[in-house]
């Protein structure tokens, strides 16, 4: 029996219902809510026109049967995801898009290529992807979101476009295929949630569109539309992509507000020299594409190059208005820690430079240029020329705390804003008065250290602590008249040191058995015109094993030498050991030289060793007596040595070697019948100008001193006492020979500037 046309649905089936498709309903009215499949069965219906719902039917819809017929009121159903699993006609798949809520279409089934769309949702409608449609027939505008979800079809190729209006063209993803039918739209700016590619950028090159499309850092610049980039954008951009647009956009990028680097990419735009040179004034890298997919070529720089951390520049050019307007020049010039400059610079270079506010900078030079090289060594900057150190650099750090100040330095580096930093001073052979006697409120709390002769006056080691600098060390600390003869002890216990200069004091100053323990293993440089120390001062000084020199001069000959290296003791005449038989170094030591009488080490009083020592005697031997003294000692006798000690870095043992040999032949034929050991004379002869001559420590003779040569202690017999005097004067008449060739070895030594 026909039911009519009108269905009123109050109570929902719980089961599916055989043979529902037959009834022959056009109008459905829903007064509850169904359950998914009673809606499928209701699309079900062959004369299906209308549905009317008065109660809300939820989010999902499952379509089993397709409407043979369009239904109205379609589009006011709630309905959110679609699940197509039957083949829908293109008529039914439209309305299903004009369902006001739809976010999502899963597809099960094949479809059409073909879709048309007269009324869509406002909302992106997600899985697309599923869909095969390759064109699309849009008959009303559409959402900006619904046309991106379009761009999700896999096979789309074209859009027939109609009664569109101006919209934003927001991008999820990029369209599998170049699309036509894309000028139909009008775009009032693109944005991205994906990435741009050059088929994307081609479809858009004519629109009108109002802004610069930015994704994740990258920028698109494209088509001849003059846009101005806004500073904003650009601050968060680091790579820009600039296809087929016209070169005077170049211009429209607010590049002088940039402070870290970014890349520009060029593609297929044509560009003159001022257009490259234009860019390099800013901090860019760019690449230059011939075609597309090539890799491109990186421009080379033509003003200067920065690294990717700004902390490496390299200037080509010193004309720095080219550039120094721009703001990395202005925030980051100051912050660069390493300087390579391949051109040469002018006092304006120079001054910027000194406005860095890094502590440690290096400056490399290609050329020389002394003026400038010498300002900024001053000023505390680490200059090198092609990579090495300046030869006469002034200053060097070697760290940001830590800064090496040179010989003939100016103290400019006090002006340097990191000089406060420094912590430490290390003063190579440099005049510390100049430091002292600059501003030192900028460097409170910093440690100096003198190192290879550095002097440091008692005066301005008082001034430096006073100011809160620590002195631990100097080379050379220096007492004058102005300083107190009481105060030398508690200055020379606060520092460690290699030599002592006294100035215009008498020895009694400076003789004190306290004061001279604590310069045992040093230097004393005694500077007074008037009152030389005398004979029996020096030997005491020089037995504290202190090498003595008087005005500039080193003392000779000396009373005894210490080798640290090998822990050897060399005595000479006039030695005494008893200053010294308390000190660790004598107690460890592992040789004794005796180039003098052994009597006095034993009236001095030893003690006996802990460790074995070897004892060895220069051109003479030990008597049975002391060498059971030796033995006692808990000392072994090594035996007779005639080689000169090598205390020094002049060896002159092959010349002295050669010299033996030539006065022994020579006065071998008339003195063969001499009783006396003249080996043994010319031994301690040869030790004695030697050691006189070479130990001086700039190879200068001192007028003053002469070599003590020793008188010979001859053991003539009664009977030919005549004889013997005759051969020993031609004996000493060899004797002067030798001093003479000694003599210019020592001249030799100096012209060769081999300095002991």
């Amino acid at each position: 029996v026909d039911q009519g046309k009108k269905l009123v649905v109050t109570v929902c089936p719980k089961n599916l219902i055989n043979q529902f498709n037959q009834l022959k309903f056009e109008q459905v009215v829903l007064q509850c809510q169904c359950s998914v499949q009673f809606f499928s069965q209701i699309l079900s219906l062959p004369d299906l026109n209308q549905i009317q719902s008065d109660v809300d039917q939820g989010k999902k819809l499952v379509v089993t049967v397709c409407p043979k017929n369009l239904i109205n009121q379609f589009d006011e159903l709630p309905f959110q995801s679609v699940d197509l699993k039957c083949t829908v006609s293109s008529q039914f798949l439209s309305q299903i898009f004009s369902l006001p809520n739809l976010k999502s279409l899963n597809n099960e089934s094949p479809q059409d290529s073909i879709l048309t769309i007269a009324q869509s949702t406002s909302y992106f409608v997600e899985n697309l992807a599923q869909l095969p449609f390759q064109t699309v027939n849009l008959q009303q505008n559409i959402s900006a979101y619904f046309l991106s979800s379009l761009f999700f079809l896999p096979n789309l190729k074209t859009f027939n476009a109609m009664n569109q209006q101006r919209k934003p063209l927001i991008l999820k993803c990029l369209p599998a295929n170049a699309i036509q039918g894309l000028q139909n739209f009008e775009f009032s700016d693109v944005v991205l949630k994906t990435h741009m590619d050059f088929k994307l950028m081609d479809a858009l090159l004519k629109h009108k569109i109002d802004n610069i499309p930015h994704f994740q850092q990258v920028s698109y610049v494209f088509g001849q539309q003059m846009l101005q980039m806004s500073e904003e954008q650009l601050q968060k951009t680091k790579r820009i992509v600039f296809y087929k647009a016209d070169p005077k956009m170049l211009r429209q990028i607010p590049f002088k507000c940039l402070t870290g680097q970014i890349t520009v990419e060029i593609y297929e735009t044509k560009l003159t020299h001022e257009d490259q040179r234009y860019l390099m004034q800013f901090d860019l890298n760019v690449i230059r594409h011939i075609e597309k997919l090539d890799q491109g070529k990186l421009l080379k720089p033509e003003l200067f190059q920065r690294s990717a951390d700004g902390k490496k520049l390299t200037l080509l050019t010193s004309n720095l208005d080219e550039f120094s307007q721009n703001e990395w020049f202005k925030q980051g010039f100051d912050k660069v820690t390493e300087f390579d400059l391949r051109t040469s610079i002018n006092q304006e270079v120079v001054e910027e430079l000194k406005k860095n506010t890094q502590g440690m900078v290096s400056i490399d030079f290609k050329r020389e240029q002394k003026e400038f090289m010498t300002q900024l060594s001053n000023f505390g900057f680490n200059v090198t020329l092609n990579g090495a150190k300046y030869k006469k650099r002034t200053t060097w750090h070697n760290s940001d705390i830590e800064m090496v100040v040179c010989k003939g330095y100016e103290p400019d580096f006090f002006n340097k804003k990191a000089i406060s930093q420094v912590k430490k001073f290390v003063f190579d052979n440099a005049d510390i008065d100049k430091f002292a006697n600059s501003n030192l409120a900028k460097l409170c709390n910093a440690e100096l250290d003198p190192i290879n002769g550095s002097m440091l006056s008692h005066g301005m080691l008082t001034k430096l602590r006073a100011a809160r600098f620590e002195v631990k060390k100097v080379d050379n600390v220096t007492f004058d008249e102005n300083s107190k003869a009481e105060q030398f002890e508690g200055v020379l216990k606060s520092l460690e040191f290699k030599e002592v200069t006294i100035k215009n004091h008498p020895a009694k100053s400076y003789t004190a058995p306290s004061l001279l323990k604590l310069m045992i293993n040093k230097t004393l440089h005694v500077v007074n015109q008037k009152h030389k120390p005398h004979d029996r001062d020096r030997k005491l000084i020089m037995n504290h094993l202190i090498t003595l020199k008087v005005n500039n001069t080193q003392h000779a000959p000396m009373t005894m030498a210490y080798c640290a290296e090998k822990q050897e003791l060399t005595l000479y005449k006039g030695y005494s050991v008893k200053h010294i038989l308390d000190e660790q170094f004598f107690l460890e030591l592992k040789k004794l030289r005796f180039a003098a009488s052994f009597d006095q080490f034993l009236k001095d009083n030893p003690q006996v060793f802990q460790k074995q020592v070897v004892v060895q005697a220069f051109g003479f031997s030990f008597t049975e007596q002391e060498k059971n003294s030796i033995e006692n000692l808990n000392c072994v006798d090594g035996g007779i040595d005639f080689v000169v000690p090598q205390f020094t870095m002049v060896d002159f043992s092959e010349d002295i070697d050669l010299i033996k040999a030539e006065v022994i032949n020579e006065i071998k034929p008339v003195m063969q019948n001499l009783k006396y050991d003249f080996q043994k004379e010319l031994a301690l002869l040869s030790l004695e100008i030697n050691t006189a001559e070479a130990i001086r420590q700039n190879v200068v003779i001192d007028p003053e001193t002469k070599i003590d040569v020793p008188p010979a202690e001859l053991a003539v017999q009664e009977a030919v006492q005549e004889e013997d005097d005759q051969m020993w004067a031609r004996f000493v008449y060899f004797r002067e020979k030798c001093v003479e060739v000694a003599n210019r070895l020592t001249e030799a030594a100096y012209q060769a500037e081999v300095f002991v």
